[in-house]
């Protein structure tokens, strides 16, 4: 277990490298204003295709209120932890309740949705209105996909991705292919099958830091990606943007965002 100072020594580094990573995403967009359409949701919604409405969203919440009771027993759960509030739990029984909340951290696809949107902004791509995340393999998306893209634009945010993910202990949890050996601290993962890749043991204090690498980093992004919307009510709030018509095709338009709800609107030229 780590103590309250690690804690926010860790904290902090997590919020420099996510302000770090949006900073360059806003300075490295292919088009004006990608980083707006990444701030108000612009979704493609393939259940609206054939509809009479389009099929491309500004401001969709539906991945926010999908994700939204994990994230507040997230944040429920830190706020407890670190303000000695938890109650008198077992070291087992604390490692169980964090291995749920991690393995429902990297398995969140709202949440790998903006991660990935946010890498393919650092990147110089298109923003990508329909961003597919798969439902096998995960680890390969979360660090081919996401972390080494962050890496290889020099990004800090791809080192607490590798600090806090690692595919052993998801499956670990998900499999229930763990057991705690008190004797020396440390949890065994019985799905170990001796590829180089895996973990086999971990004590209980390398684990504490892979877990708060990882809850640190999704509440913080989530937080940081709020304060990012409502900070443009300080400043420019119509934003001239690539849009998609109806069909699918590319064109010109105004993103318009609203601070007294929170909310963007989105017309075409």
């Amino acid at each position: 277990m780590i103590r309250k100072e690690k804690f926010w020594k860790i904290k902090s580094e997590i919020d420099t490298a996510i302000e770090e990573a949006f900073e360059y995403a806003k300075n490295h967009e292919k088009n004006e204003n990608d980083f707006i359409l990444f701030l108000g949701n612009a979704e493609y919604k393939k259940s609206y295709e054939n509809k009479n409405v389009s099929p491309y969203f500004i401001d969709d919440r539906e991945n926010f209120y999908k994700d939204d009771e994990r994230l507040k027993f997230l944040n429920g759960y830190i706020a407890r932890k670190y303000n000695f509030t938890v109650g008198k739990l077992s070291v087992p029984e604390v490692i169980t309740l964090e291995l749920m909340v991690y393995t429902h951290t990297w398995e969140s696809k709202p949440y790998l949705r903006l991660l990935k949107k946010l890498a393919n902004l650092c990147e110089g791509l298109d923003y990508d209105w329909d961003v597919k995340i798969p439902d096998y393999k995960k680890y390969e998306y979360i660090q081919e996909g996401i972390g080494s893209v962050f890496a290889n634009q020099g990004l800090k945010i791809a080192d607490i991705i590798a600090e806090g993910y690692h595919s052993s202990l998801r499956n670990a949890f998900a499999h229930s292919e763990y057991v705690f050996n008190s004797n020396h601290s440390e949890l065994i993962l019985t799905n170990y099958k001796g590829n180089n890749w895996e973990i086999e043991n971990i004590n209980y204090h390398d684990w504490s830091l892979k877990f708060w690498y990882s809850a640190l980093l999704c509440q913080s992004f989530n937080r940081i990606f709020k304060e990012q919307r409502t900070d443009l009510a300080y400043g420019q709030q119509k934003y001239a943007c690539k849009l998609k018509s109806k069909d699918g095709q590319e064109r010109n338009g105004f993103v318009v965002y609203d601070d007294t709800k929170d909310a963007f609107t989105a017309t075409l030229s």
